[in-house]
């Protein structure tokens, strides 16, 4: 096969070894990798590899992820959250079933879902043009459809430092340093956006340490005055820091559809609706008014 970006019908039949209509079929569904140029029906090559790829692991990861649920263990990858600790004890004390979770950032946990390395991705990843969260992003990966999105609760989010500044402009201006957070994280996404909106250069404005969590944020701001972050209003209450809220943010989690009525999930799901923001010992700058409800799916 001629190696190119772009694959024809007849290409793709070969490689899958399936009929040529079929293909046209699983083009005009979605299910493919396609675009129509001319009439003509192309698929991205590279695009179609990683179809094959997470085809190919579908059933093998299907069956790692069941067995784990049979033995009450649950994995959470994606998005970090000062809350999530207090939720994940208490689950365990309330069922003693175990969450393993990772704090990869929103992309790569939903990464984690797709490649089904995941049962749950914790994601906030917002749309500017959309002025929505997660769903435009599924939907650009193409597996929206596949997925059922469960709101975790609403933030608010915002400015930290130690001075009285109100906005990017203002903080750039008196010489002040933006902690980045780990590429592909739904904060590192917003600050990106946020400083191309601003029309300022990224490279004067960012310090040059990458962190990974909300915390760390609040301890580099805590130690040095002349660097500020973007962060929860729990972590600024923490630290006893200035909070300027830029937006309430949606905090969900994502599933697939596969498993989203399992029995495991179905009670961490009733938990997270009934019990979990119980007598927690923080909760200003939070809204629980939708936690557990379907927001997508």
């Amino acid at each position: 096969m001629e190696n190119k970006d772009l694959l024809t019908a007849k290409e793709v039949a070969e490689l899958l070894n399936i009929n040529e209509k079929k293909v046209y079929v699983l083009a005009q569904s979605g299910v493919l990798p396609a675009t129509k140029i001319t009439g003509k029906w192309l698929f991205p090559k590279e695009e179609l590899l990683d179809y094959i790829k997470l085809s190919s692991l579908s059933n093998i990861s299907d069956t790692s992820l069941k067995n784990l649920l049979e033995k009450k263990i649950i994995l959470i990858s994606g998005s970090d959250d000062f809350l999530l600790p207090f939720i994940f004890e208490k689950y365990f004390k309330e069922t003693l079933n175990r969450i393993f979770y990772s704090n990869v950032g929103s992309k790569n946990g939903i990464e984690d879902l797709i490649y089904q390395r995941a049962h749950i991705a914790f994601s906030h990843l917002y749309d500017f043009e959309k002025n929505d969260f997660n769903i435009p992003y599924l939907k650009s990966k193409k597996i929206a459809n596949e997925c059922v999105v469960v709101n975790l609760f609403f933030r608010e989010v915002g400015f930290v430092s130690d001075s009285l500044y109100e906005n990017l402009e203002e903080f750039y201006e008196n010489g002040l340093k933006l902690i980045q957070r780990q590429p592909g994280s739904g904060i590192r996404i917003l600050q990106d956006e946020m400083i191309k909106k601003e029309g300022l250069n990224p490279i004067d404005l960012f310090d040059e340490r990458v962190v990974n969590t909300h915390l760390e944020v609040g301890m580099l701001v805590k130690e040095n005055k002349q660097l500020f972050g973007i962060t929860t209003k729990s972590v600024a209450n923490f630290f006893n820091l200035n909070f300027v809220k830029i937006f309430d943010e949606r905090f969900d989690m994502i599933l697939l559809k596969k498993f989203y009525f399992n029995h495991e999930i179905q009670n961490f799901l009733e938990f997270i609706r009934e019990k979990a923001f119980k007598n927690l010992p923080i909760t200003d700058g939070y809204n629980f008014k939708i936690s557990g409800r379907i927001v997508y799916g």
